[in-house]
């Protein structure tokens, strides 16, 4: 019975890994604009590179990648926490 619940095979375990690697995706896209600002703010002036990430939508996009982020990552606490309650009532 213990190494049927270690196995991590049950529809409940397999969504919990679909959402973690959703949430790594979202984290990557939130990593990658964060880069962008860097290197604009590295290339320009404080005032210029608000400027700049203003015009190119750069903060509307780190606002939206980062409540995508959110929920993701809020998507896959909830799924841990399911198969952790479904692993519980299978020992």
């Amino acid at each position: 019975m213990i190494e049927r619940a270690n196995k991590p095979n049950s529809e409940l375990e397999q969504n919990m890994d679909s959402l973690f690697q959703e949430a790594m995706i979202a984290e990557q896209v939130l990593s990658d604009l964060m880069a962008q600002v860097k290197e604009i703010q590295a290339q320009h002036e404080p005032a210029k590179a608000m400027e700049i990430m203003e015009n190119e939508g750069l903060l509307e996009q780190i606002d939206r990648a980062s409540s995508e982020y959110g929920k993701a990552l809020a998507a896959w606490s909830e799924a841990v926490k399911k198969a952790g309650e479904q692993r519980n009532k299978e020992v």
